[in-house]
C-alpha cells in the first residue's frame, strides 16, 4: 500500500462512531465531515482519492485503505469504487461552493 497522506487521516477523524446512523445517506454525511477542512485541505483530499481511484485499486485495497483513515466507523462494501467516487463527488461540491 502506498503511503498515506496526512490528510486522509485527517478526514478519517472526522468519521465518528455511528456516523453514518446520523446522516440520513453517505453524501450527505461526508458533505458534513468537509465542513472540518479548510479549502486547500479539501483540494489535498480530492487529489489523493482521484490519483486512488485513477490507479485502479482492488475492492480490498480500497476497503483497507477505508480503515486506515482512522474512521471511527466502518466501512465495507463489495463496491467500494461507488464510494470512493462518490466520495469524490462530495468534495467536488464542497469545494465549488
Amino acid at each position: 500500500m502506498k503511503e498515506i497522506p496526512e490528510i486522509w487521516l485527517r478526514f478519517g477523524l472526522l468519521i465518528y462512531q455511528d456516523f453514518f446512523a446520523e446522516h440520513t445517506d453517505f453524501y450527505e454525511g461526508v458533505q458534513f465531515a468537509l465542513e472540518g477542512l479548510n479549502s486547500s485541505e479539501k483540494d489535498e483530499l480530492l487529489t489523493f482519492i482521484r490519483s486512488t481511484l485513477n490507479q485502479n485499486q482492488t475492492n480490498q485495497y480500497l476497503i483497507d485503505l477505508w480503515f486506515k483513515s482512522g474512521a471511527s466507523d466502518a466501512l465495507v462494501s463489495d463496491q467500494m469504487k461507488v464510494v470512493y467516487e462518490v466520495l469524490l463527488q462530495a468534495i467536488e461540491t464542497s469545494i465549488e461552493k
